[in-house]
């Protein structure tokens, strides 16, 4: 996003006490201190990260007067309601408004405009569970180990402000 121009990017956070959204957190404020961004702490908007809290977050904002021009949310379903209410105030997405979102849930790649999100993998993930479940169910103990999936980032058109996808 900061590629394509966006410089006031908020981010929707789940709650700090689950790793991967206090994780996700982390790597928005990375983002956006390696390219010398402000952050305030009223860009950051812990909600419950489903549809409608998106919807709720983006009204919100705008009625305090805090218009970004982007929006990174640890959660696709949370970044769609935020999509569907900038659209439906007017909003031009991506070109005032570009929308990212985390999990690369089926609608993503079906709606207008498509979403860029963060694709984690979840089957092999889940893969990965079944089968150390089931070697434990059968007696096997294996060692204890770190599996490290390698998330993919899956550009769209809804945060291509300066290109043609």
């Amino acid at each position: 996003m900061i590629d394509n121009g966006y410089r006031r990017i908020i981010h929707f956070a789940g709650p700090d006490y689950l790793n991967v959204y206090r994780n996700r957190k982390e790597g928005y404020l990375a983002a956006m201190k390696s390219c010398n961004l402000p952050v305030e702490e009223k860009m950051i908007i812990h909600n419950n990260l489903t549809l409608e809290a998106g919807r709720r977050s983006m009204e919100m904002l705008l009625n305090k007067g805090l218009v970004p021009d982007a929006l990174f949310s640890a959660s696709d379903y949370a970044a769609l309601g935020a999509l569907l209410f900038m659209q439906e105030k007017g909003f031009d997405i991506p070109g005032q408004f570009g929308v990212a979102g985390f999990s690369n849930e089926k609608f993503t790649s079906y709606i207008n405009p498509s979403l860029t999100t963060v694709h984690q993998r979840s089957r092999k993930m889940g893969r990965y569970c079944t089968e150390l479940f089931l070697k434990e169910r059968i007696g096997e103990k294996p060692p204890p180990s770190k599996i490290m999936l390698s998330p993919e980032l899956l550009i769209r058109k809804s945060t291509q402000r300066n290109s043609k996808l």
